[in-house]
């Protein structure tokens, strides 16, 4: 079961996802149209190519002032910030997420990331 440190999967063992659902529709969480899923759908076609760190890089370029790259452990260094929210995919699933998780947020004087 996952762990959802607030308690709320507790109120629904056994996988009640539609009663979730309804839960979630009723507090206005669930956008018209959207399912809410449990799992987090896997959607590729083909492989899943091969992660090479030494090899990666986030480019940003193009209409900005100063064309910006970092490695992955520059890109992983960068300071991180926690949101919480919930997951709407335009495929018309969501996902309820109830702990916060962690993302990074560009820091960099750069027009880029303004």
């Amino acid at each position: 079961m996952l762990d959802f440190s607030g308690g709320l999967m507790a109120l629904f063992d056994g996988g009640d996802r539609k009663a979730l659902e309804q839960k979630m529709k009723s507090e206005g969480r669930l956008p018209p149209g959207q399912s809410l899923t449990l799992k987090w759908p896997v959607l590729h076609y083909g492989s899943v190519p091969r992660f090479d760190p030494e090899r990666w890089d986030f480019r940003v370029y193009g209409a900005v002032d100063a064309p910006v790259r970092w490695t992955w452990s520059e890109f992983n260094a960068l300071p991180k910030v926690k949101r919480h929210s919930d997951f709407h995919c335009v495929t018309c699933w969501s996902r309820h997420v109830p702990t916060p998780s962690t993302a990074s947020r560009c820091t960099s004087p750069c027009s880029a990331c303004s």
